[in-house]
């Protein structure tokens, strides 16, 4: 007898693998939009905001900057008391982080990529969070999202000509599913 779930219950993966899409698919050009200036530089200039050099799950790879690190967090699944859905909490942390030349220029930048960031997320459709997310019929609806952020402490090398700022972003799902 083959096993068939009553519901696909979305859980981290899915989502975390098309957040990554969304990120991929969007940040530069956010950046682009609201930093209209640094848009038109050379890639090489050192005011240019490139696009996530490194994405990864869980940890660094390296160290390309600017870096996205992304990773589940929490997720809770209630089961309706009728049993007629799921409904599914899903909060995701995304760690970013830049290196520049000077603690200002660093904190500067680090505010530039969390606003793209934070525009991506919350412009992105359910379509976009729920996509290949489905049991047949099961298909996530009512989906709302909240976006949060908090900085981390400035790291600086022992010569202070490299500032590192990350910063915390949170993305809360909540969606249902019948």
């Amino acid at each position: 007898m083959t096993f068939v779930p009553q519901y696909s219950a979305a859980f981290e993966g899915p989502i975390i693998d098309n957040v990554i899409t969304i990120v991929t698919r969007d940040m530069k050009g956010a950046l682009d939009f609201f930093n209209p200036t640094e848009a038109l530089l050379p890639s090489t200039d050192p005011a240019f905001l490139a696009d996530f050099a490194e994405r990864s799950i869980g940890t660094e790879h390296g160290f390309e900057f600017p870096i996205f690190v992304i990773g589940p967090e929490e997720n809770t699944i209630a089961e309706a008391e009728d049993e007629s859905r799921l409904g599914e909490d899903i909060k995701i942390t995304m760690n970013i982080g830049i290196v520049d030349d000077t603690s200002e220029k660093a904190y500067r930048r680090c505010m530039k990529y969390v606003r793209a960031l934070d525009a991506v997320l919350r412009s992105a459709t359910k379509n976009d969070y729920c996509a290949n997310m489905t049991n047949g019929s099961n298909v996530p609806f009512g989906l709302s999202k909240e976006v949060s952020h908090f900085y981390r402490p400035l790291g600086v090398n022992d010569e202070r000509t490299i500032y590192f700022k990350p910063a915390t972003i949170r993305l809360a799902l909540t969606f249902n599913e019948r």
